[in-house]
């Protein structure tokens, strides 16, 4: 049921922006990972790679919608997890050169199906970005994970993703 919510929320998306003319880029950039228990950081922190492609639209000046499809390296140093991830952040541009971020993201497991973590991870994201010149941004985001990630939740109570993200894109 979750995965045809996803489906149908994208083509919804792709539906209301079809009449904006689209711009395209790729990002690359690296993740800094933890899991936490019961709220509390405690496992050791994990530095991976993210990568992506983005598709932008604007609404008007102010607003953009910007899904991305990603590659994403997270959990921590005991827990080493990679997901296939779809954010679709809302961009409202502050100045010409600086824009806040914020959006929901899924996250597909793209390894062992059976190592005890679900398969599916949802997250609420917001950060910031900054043109450093035309059609090159860097961005900072902050993601925090909304559900527990253990099959079993005896395991690990209350156990959820966070990470910041860091990340240079690039607008063809």
């Amino acid at each position: 049921m979750k995965q045809l919510l996803v489906i149908a929320f994208i083509f919804f998306t792709a539906h209301c922006f079809s009449q904006a003319i689209p711009k395209y880029g790729f990002k690359i950039g690296a993740n800094f990972a933890d899991l936490t228990f019961e709220g509390k950081d405690v496992a050791d922190t994990r530095n991976g790679f993210a990568t992506g492609f983005f598709i932008n639209y604007s609404i008007n000046d102010k607003f953009k919608v910007q899904p991305e499809l990603q590659y994403s390296a997270q959990g921590s140093k005991q827990f080493r997890v990679e997901y296939l991830q779809l954010p679709i952040m809302a961009k409202y541009v502050v100045t010409k050169n600086f824009n806040l971020q914020l959006g929901p993201q899924v996250g597909l497991k793209i390894h062992e199906f059976q190592d005890g973590l679900k398969n599916l991870d949802y997250a609420a994201v917001g950060g910031i970005g900054i043109n450093i010149i035309e059609n090159v941004e860097f961005d900072i985001r902050y993601a925090f994970g909304l559900q527990q990630i253990f099959d079993d939740p005896n395991v690990f109570q209350d156990s959820q993703h966070r990470y910041v993200q860091v990340t240079i894109a690039y607008t063809l």
